[in-house]
């Protein structure tokens, strides 16, 4: 918590605004109120993002099988999608309580993943290719 409060950010963190001071005289009881605090808006954060991030690998995962027509989009309508966030949350969720720092690891390989283009998504690979025209030299 003092690192919070030097970078100004224990409000954000814990929901009450504190100095470096107030946080020095606080009791070992209210550090550990504070602390389960930060764990909520902490597990909170990791499981939007890591539930966000599942659904945009997902997505382009089955574009390489199935034909989508955009990618982009159906990331989007998932992410709107109520029942597969909550569903999707309950597991992030799980794993970012349960299996702390391997879920920072998992996070940078799904974003790692997101952005690697192993070959052409279906959409594109079912586009019929036109032959290159032969070059012809007239030899005098």
């Amino acid at each position: 918590m003092p690192l919070f409060a030097t970078l100004g950010t224990v409000e954000e963190f814990i929901g009450v605004d504190m100095t470096f001071g107030d946080v020095k005289r606080l009791s070992v009881k209210d550090v550990e109120k504070y602390f389960v605090r930060y764990q909520a808006v902490l597990v909170k954060r990791v499981t939007v993002d890591l539930t966000e991030t599942v659904i945009d690998v997902g997505t382009k995962a089955t574009s390489y099988v199935l034909p989508i027509d955009d990618v982009d989009e159906t990331a989007k309508e998932l992410k709107k999608n109520d029942i597969v966030t909550r569903e999707l949350s309950t597991y992030t969720g799980y794993l970012a309580l349960n299996a702390g720092r391997f879920v920072a690891l998992a996070t940078a390989l799904f974003i790692i993943a997101k952005h690697v283009k192993l070959g052409k998504p279906k959409e594109e690979a079912a586009q019929p290719q036109v032959p290159e025209e032969p070059l012809v030299m007239a030899i005098e």
